[in-house]
């Protein structure tokens, strides 16, 4: 997408849609291509995510830029989910079970800094 029409959109106060308004843009996209070229969609949507960040990293990003991208990624992932009849509910359930996983491992870094200044 140009970046000035993004821009455009980012401020339009009426522009918001409803869940069932973007289920079925989301539906009509999943018509438009195999579940294999929305799979590589996604990767390439990723990859434009990555190359957003390792601007960032290098003191060149554009936090619009990273937006856009990550907007793009998120809407990848939907289609992936409804491809793949992943529910709201499992995806739920994983990021829960990872950021778990990331507290534990805060908890056991936490615990060994403290040891440490012992």
């Amino acid at each position: 997408m140009e970046m000035n029409a993004f821009l455009k959109g980012m401020k339009d106060p009426d522009l918001k849609y409803t869940e069932d308004e973007r289920d079925e843009i989301l539906d009509h996209m999943l018509g438009d291509r195999t579940w294999r070229a929305h799979a590589t969609k996604t990767m390439e949507e990723c990859a434009e995510l990555q190359c957003a960040l390792s601007k960032h990293i290098t003191g060149d990003g554009d936090k619009n830029n990273l937006l856009e991208e990550m907007a793009d990624v998120y809407i990848s992932l939907w289609l992936t989910a409804i491809i793949f009849d992943i529910s709201d509910v499992d995806i739920e359930k994983a990021i829960d079970v990872k950021l778990k996983r990331n507290e534990f491992r805060h908890q056991v870094r936490k615990k060994d800094k403290h040891d440490l200044e012992r």
